[in-house]
């Protein structure tokens, strides 16, 4: 009780804290002593309550409950996050509820990173939403798992819901298939193509001939192609 890192507290079913480990006195130094106050009170610097409560969950239910919430630092300021899990302490000679034994754990690393990331994806896809070049991301059979509108507009198609999860061969002109194929295969081989061509079929037959840059990236669930896909149409004309 006393060793492990995570914060623990012992609370009565009237919700005062009858025992804490030295985590939460760590925690919460600003609000010592902490036993035999309130709960909302020396964590959360509250007079009431708190609204959405696990351990009031667990002292009407009799199970176990589960919130991330807040960690409340000197002036009712956020200072962190924490996972909070509250768990039944049932008397043994009785089999009745007694209290609730609470496990916290300090998430904050992990939360701010995640709000990181989140942030960093939504930049991400205000760039390749702002390009005016078509970009996709696809498995190693060709199936679409993201893309840009340019690129839904390369293929004939009005928005990227209708082209998510499936795959670029439905839009590749029939006589270009194989090529599309070595295109994906060739890209997995060196992890990267650069300028190869392919004609895709827009939805009303018009053949569009299509550009490709593109490299293999790995992520958490595998690898994936992160493609880069110009309509090069003028272009061939000039050349003709």
């Amino acid at each position: 009780f006393s060793s492990i890192q995570d914060g623990l507290s012992v609370l009565d079913t009237n919700l005062n804290i009858v025992r804490t480990n030295p985590a939460m006195e760590k925690w919460y130094a600003n609000a010592m002593p902490l036993l035999g106050k309130k709960c909302y009170e020396a964590y959360h610097g509250r007079k009431t309550r708190c609204n959405s409560c696990p351990t009031c969950r667990t002292l009407e239910t009799g199970k176990a409950d589960y919130e991330a919430v807040p960690r409340i630092g000197p002036g009712g300021k956020i200072v962190g996050w924490l996972d909070l899990s509250s768990f039944p302490l049932i008397d043994e000679a009785t089999g009745k509820l007694k209290g609730v034994i609470e496990h916290v754990r300090d998430v904050t690393e992990s939360r701010l990173a995640g709000e990181s990331l989140h942030e960093t994806e939504e930049k991400y896809r205000a760039v390749i939403e702002a390009t005016d070049t078509g970009f996709a991301a696809m498995d190693e059979q060709g199936m679409v798992l993201n893309a840009n509108l340019n690129y839904a507009r390369l293929t004939g198609h009005t928005c990227v819901d209708e082209i998510f999860g499936r795959n670029v061969t439905e839009w590749t002109a029939p006589y270009d298939l194989e090529r599309n194929r070595s295109v994906v295969g060739k890209c997995f081989e060196l992890g990267y193509v650069r300028y190869l061509g392919v004609d895709y079929q827009h939805t009303d037959g018009t053949i569009i001939p299509v550009e490709i840059n593109a490299n293999v990236v790995q992520t958490k669930n595998g690898k994936m192609i992160v493609s880069l896909c110009r309509d090069i149409t003028e272009r061939k004309a000039a050349e003709n």
